[in-house]
């Protein structure tokens, strides 16, 4: 059993989902990240729903935003979704952190460069599948 932090996490779910390791435990303070894995964990169905139903904009950012902002008006599938998005818009992966090709999208680089829908859905689908 291995003991994660956000640090690491692409390499853990690697080795998991090519059979290297049976069980991974994740653990986070943080209750946007830990909305994002019960939801995942819970009901992945409504992680992706909500990955289709927002598209990858400044206008979804700020929604995600102000989600974070306010936590106790927000389902939990909304606040994990939120820091999802944050993480995968952001530059080097940091919620509060700054857009991907900055807020003018002016950048070599898009808010959506690391938002491949149909790429992130197929990984949640295939985390959710070891969850227990």
């Amino acid at each position: 059993m291995s003991s994660l932090t956000r640090v690491g996490l692409g390499l853990h779910f690697n080795l998991l989902l090519r059979g290297h390791a049976k069980r991974i435990v994740i653990n986070d303070a943080d209750p946007a990240i830990h909305a994002f894995w019960e939801t995942l964990v819970d009901r992945p169905d409504e992680l992706i729903r909500l990955i289709w139903a927002h598209a990858p904009t400044m206008e979804t950012r700020r929604w995600s935003q102000q989600v974070l902002r306010d936590l106790a008006n927000h389902t939990t599938a909304e606040v994990g979704f939120a820091a999802f998005f944050l993480n995968r818009t952001s530059r080097s992966g940091i919620l509060n952190g700054g857009v991907i090709g900055g807020k003018e999208q002016a950048g070599p680089y898009k808010l959506d460069a690391r938002y491949n829908r149909q790429r992130l859905v197929a990984r949640i689908e295939a985390v959710a599948a070891y969850s227990d």
